[in-house]
């Protein structure tokens, strides 16, 4: 939470006229109520928390998409390969859990499929708490997991995934932009226990609105 300190310190003592962060959508929620109560403007790159609404919290400004909006691309891949029941994997954070209600109803629209469990990882899981998760859905007959988490833990599970057999044909992966968005991150050994795994990535679409962003940003502030 140093951030959250150090935002504290800039609104009352640098009296700061904007703040640019955090990473982490708890505490980009917690820096933007202090931002709003300040009158000071937050500015997040990457917190994608559903939690966090501008009704609440008038002067936070999202610049990355919610996770809820992938919820339904998720959705149509298992319905594209026709698997109706899925279980998630989700980080044991504010992030991870964020996803779950827009998720299941993004499943229940689609063919009926549904999520037959919800299983948090621990943030701060080692290699003996995954094995101990893993080998618990490998007794599921449910073999389409949907992975929701940061790319380092994602990229811990899916290396004790690899050894446990559970990357091989009869299992399926799904992970959000939390795994797609840093594949540049990984080493060789993390893209090849995740060789199978299918990800998303947001993509903004170069239209004229999107082009003309930035002028329309300041001809506004003006």
């Amino acid at each position: 939470m140093l951030f959250v300190v150090a935002a504290l310190d800039l609104i009352k003592n640098a009296q700061v006229q904007a703040i640019i962060g955090p990473k982490k959508s708890a505490e980009a929620e917690f820096v933007a109520h202090l931002g709003s109560r300040a009158h000071v403007p937050v500015l997040s790159y990457s917190a994608t928390s559903p939690s966090i609404t501008s009704t609440q919290t008038p002067y936070f400004v999202r610049t990355a998409a919610k996770d809820s909006l992938q919820a339904t691309p998720v959705a149509a891949i298992l319905a594209h390969f026709g698997w109706r029941a899925a279980v998630v994997l989700h980080e044991d954070s504010p992030y991870g859990t964020g996803i779950l209600p827009a998720l299941a109803d993004a499943l229940q629209s689609v063919d009926g499929a549904a999520i037959v469990d919800r299983v948090p990882v621990p943030s701060r899981a080692d290699e003996d708490a995954l094995d101990a998760l893993l080998y618990r859905l490998k007794a599921m007959p449910t073999r389409v997991f949907v992975v929701h988490a940061s790319h380092s833990l994602a990229a811990q599970l899916f290396r004790r995934a690899s050894k446990a057999g559970m990357m091989s044909d009869g299992y399926a992966w799904v992970a959000t932009d939390g795994v797609g968005n840093f594949v540049d991150r990984f080493d060789p050994e993390d893209l090849d226990s995740m060789q199978g795994v299918v990800s998303l990535q947001p993509y903004v679409q170069l239209t004229d609105a999107a082009k003309n962003f930035s002028a329309r940003l300041m001809a506004r502030s003006r």
